[in-house]
Formats: structure tokens, C-alpha cells, sequence
């Protein structure tokens, strides 16, 4: 009893008349009845060539220092990320201020009533702060001695509006990004 190739497909009559369509169907095909007659017996039982040869725990031996050694590459490089060119927020200190507030490196300031807020003095390199209009009382963010896009200072008078500015020790000024 001879058994079906169950890989092989017959060619759909709309690519018969294109030769190179055809060509590459019955390349495809061809290649599929060579695995198939590969790997079955005479019967049609599928064979596995790998299986006699595949020694688990020895295959395990090997993979595992391998995926090991990549673990701890992967573990290595995420420590190395600079967070500060990262945009999520997760890491910023979250302040409501309505008043007068010396802010810090790597605060989120929500300011209201017609707070003012001073930059450091000593700002380090890369600093970053976001400054967020928690109302429409017209907040401040001062320089304190630094310009702040060319400025002493910026005013949001609208509720919502954020600016985030950063630090260049180059230019020694605040810029919005």
C-alpha cells in the first residue's frame, strides 16, 4: 500500500500558465516529498533522524552554561541603562507645592495657588525637573541665578500645562525639552 505524500499540494490552475510561478511550486513541492520520503519508513511511519542521536542530559549540559552566560548579560546591560534619557516618569518624586519650593533633581512639582518654585542652586549634570500647572493662578519656576530657555523664569497661567527642563552643564542653563 503506498501511502500519500500529505505535503505535496497540487497546483492551482491560474498558476500553470506562469512559468515562473509554476517553476517554484513545483520546486516547493519537490522539496516537501524529499522530507517527507526522508523521514517516514516504509510504512509511512514518521521517523525522527534526530531522536537516536540526541543525548538530553548532554544537550542540557551544554545549553545551559550558554543560556546562562546570556541571562547575565541581559541582567548586565539593563543595569547600565541611563535612566535619565528614559521619559517614563516612574522615578520622579511626586510634590504638590502652593507656596514657595526649593525643587530638587528628579521631581514631578504639581503647583498651585500661585506657587513659586526655585531650581537648585548647584545644579548637576542632566538634572531634570517637571513642572506641571496644577491650576490657573499663574505658578512661577525660577532660574535662581541660571537662565531657563534664555529667561529668569517661566509662568504658567494655564491648568495642565507641563514643561520639562533639564540641565547642560555646557551652557550651565536650564532647557525646556
Amino acid at each position: 500500500m503506498s501511502e500519500i505524500d500529505p505535503y505535496v499540494q497540487p497546483i492551482p490552475r491560474a498558476f500553470l500558465t506562469d512559468p515562473e510561478i509554476r517553476a517554484w511550486f513545483e520546486y516547493d513541492n519537490l522539496w516537501k516529498h524529499s522530507v517527507f520520503v526522508a523521514t517516514t519508513n516504509s510504512t509511512g511511519t514518521y521517523i525522527d533522524p534526530i531522536a537516536p542521536h540526541f543525548d538530553t542530559k548532554n544537550q542540557i549540559n551544554r545549553v545551559f552554561p550558554i543560556v546562562q552566560s546570556l541571562i547575565n548579560e541581559v541582567a548586565l546591560l539593563k543595569s547600565q541603562i541611563n535612566t535619565n534619557t528614559n521619559h517614563s516618569h516612574d522615578d520622579y518624586k511626586a510634590v504638590t507645592v502652593s507656596g514657595s519650593h526649593d525643587a530638587t533633581s528628579k521631581e514631578f512639582i504639581n503647583a498651585k495657588n500661585g506657587a513659586r518654585v526655585t531650581l537648585p542652586l548647584y545644579p548637576s549634570e542632566n538634572d531634570t525637573i517637571i513642572f506641571k500647572g496644577g491650576d490657573a493662578s499663574g505658578v512661577e519656576l525660577w532660574g535662581n541665578g541660571r537662565t531657563i530657555d534664555g529667561e529668569d523664569y517661566i509662568r504658567i497661567r494655564r491648568k495642565g500645562t507641563t514643561r520639562v527642563v533639564q540641565y547642560f552643564i555646557d551652557t550651565d542653563e536650564w532647557l525646556i525639552r
